[in-house]
């Protein structure tokens, strides 16, 4: 019962305390603190010529305030004058470029500008300057040039409507583009099929087009950006006319998809013309020979330059697969046959791991303080930029002879050893392209180069070989070579590099580049 009445009492007080008269109110003081926004902040106050952006001064404690626009190239809306007092405004701008709006306040007291509010200015008054950039609309312009064979570029195409610029089937067109209005999206659209590719995006100026079928194709070119909202879209029709080719068709690739086949040539092949008899397909693995035969060739759905084989049998990773054709009946949609090729090997389509890893797998990104030499190691390991397989660098390697024909090295940055995680259960394929300068004429065991891995304890040394540069291996030109590899549990694996030429009583010297390590599939 003490403590209801106490309750009582408190509230009464409470009444009794908000009952009085407004000159007995609390009088807080008011704070003087600048906070100005514009409504195209977010965009870094970017507009499109000819239009607005509105400006606000929600500071407290303001006395009096001037908006002050350049004159000329901005307005203020429902003003005839380039100065405001209002709190907010609206500003048009009719020029492009980057021009100034400023804003001199006058506070009631010591202010807090936003970007220090912990502790007032001493200042009553103060000035800011709001940078606004007007950009012009997007424009944008394209030109075309013919692609000779060496790559070099050759004349230039007519940009127009029903132009029909001849191409000779197989032949590419270097397009390129110029802007104006900062456009930040570019889309090129050459075609739904019969050109390679058939779209493009991204920042490059530059794009060539394969252009594989006969007849003829739009192109259809977009810049834009959002905000501020603009874009120029240019569109073509009948711009290309591909003609049929007097020059021999080329196989470009052999493939594997899906454990099928893919034949790639360098233009559109007549889905007539396929006369299985004329292809012999061998496949080995292990040493072993695996008897096959072809079930049924067919034309790729949409890429009519590729004639898929599928095979009595399955393709695995680990298997070795050649292809050769005879000269029958095969030939192109513009009536040109199709010449022998012979143990054409097949590729596999990898995803390499170390893509989406911070190990530098084609040392691109590193350099000879990355890669250190281990435990005392002999010969010679540094990234240089005479030859690469793709990019602009490799890893020169020199393996000095025999007892001491050894080379150790790992991949650091900071002192820290790179790795790579691995899943248990998985097969990996674990490869490397290496250009073979020479291989001292070695005698007896082949030098070669392993990879070795570690989570926790000692390096696994039954690690096979991912390259062996025996006798019989060309040089002056890149091979790729490859192991495969089981981990017995997940983890993230520090590696070794090793090269080894024991058995050699002279020097092996070679480069290597793009190591990689896919997940894959091996035959049961």
């Amino acid at each position: 019962m003490r403590n209801l009445n106490i309750y009582k009492i408190l509230c009464i007080s409470l009444l009794a305390f908000y009952a009085c008269d407004d000159e007995q109110m609390l009088n807080l003081p008011e704070a003087n603190h600048r906070v100005i926004v514009t409504s195209e902040a977010n965009v870094e106050n970017n507009i499109n010529i000819g239009g607005h952006i509105d400006f606000g001064d929600i500071s407290s404690g303001v006395a009096s305030r001037t908006w002050t626009f350049p004159e000329n190239v901005s307005s203020i809306f429902g003003s005839d004058k380039n100065t405001s007092g209002e709190n907010t405004v609206k500003g048009f701008f009719n020029e492009v470029g980057v021009h100034n709006v400023t804003l001199h306040q006058v506070f009631k007291g010591d202010v807090y500008r936003n970007e220090d509010s912990s502790m007032p200015s001493g200042l009553k008054e103060l000035d800011t300057t709001i940078v606004v950039t007007v950009l012009a609309a997007v424009k944008a312009q394209i030109t075309g040039n013919y692609l000779n064979d060496d790559g070099s570029l050759g004349a230039p195409i007519s940009i127009s409507d029903a132009a029909l610029n001849e191409v000779t089937a197989s032949k590419k067109v270097r397009f390129s583009y110029t802007t104006i209005g900062a456009p930040e999206v570019f889309n090129w659209t050459f075609g739904t099929s019969g050109v390679d590719p058939t779209t493009f995006g991204g920042t490059n100026t530059e794009v060539d087009i394969q252009y594989k079928s006969l007849g003829n194709y739009d192109l259809k070119f977009i810049a834009s950006r959002l905000r501020p909202f603009g874009g120029d879209t240019i569109f073509l029709k009948d711009l290309i006319k591909v003609i049929p080719s007097t020059e021999p068709v080329s196989l470009d690739a052999v493939k594997a998809n899906e454990g099928k086949i893919d034949l790639e040539f360098s233009r559109d092949m007549d889905p007539d013309s396929f006369d299985v008899s004329t292809f012999v397909i061998s496949l080995e693995n292990g040493g072993t020979t695996i008897p096959t035969s072809i079930v049924s060739t067919e034309i790729k759905a949409g890429e009519n330059n590729i004639i898929t084989i599928t095979l009595n049998e399955v393709i695995y990773n680990n298997d070795t697969v050649k292809v050769s054709y005879t000269p029958g009946t095969l030939r192109t949609t513009d009536q040109v046959n199709a010449t022998v090729f012979k143990d054409k090997p097949l590729e596999f389509n990898l995803t390499n791991i170390l893509k989406g890893s911070n190990f530098d797998y084609s040392f691109e990104n590193s350099t000879d303080v990355n890669w250190p030499l281990a435990w005392g190691s002999a010969g010679i390991w540094n990234i240089n930029t005479t030859q690469a397989q793709d990019g602009n660098s490799s890893a020169y390697v020199e393996l000095p002879a025999s007892a001491d024909g050894f080379t150790w090295v790992q991949h650091v940055s900071n002192g820290a050893q790179k790795k790579v995680s691995f899943k248990a259960g998985k097969t990996y394929e674990i490869g490397a392209w290496v250009y073979l300068l020479d291989n001292g004429n070695s005698t007896g065991f082949a030098p070669d180069v392993r990879i070795y891995w570690k989570s926790t304890g000692d390096y696994d040394w039954n690690a096979p070989a991912v390259a062996i540069l025996s006798d019989d291996m060309p040089t002056g030109t890149w091979v790729y070579q490859k192991a495969f590899i089981n981990f017995g549990a997940d983890g993230d694996y520090e590696t070794i590099i090793r090269g080894w030429n024991n058995k050699n009583p002279n020097n092996v010297k070679f480069y290597i580049d793009n190591l990689t390590i896919a997940e894959v599939t091996i035959r049961p």
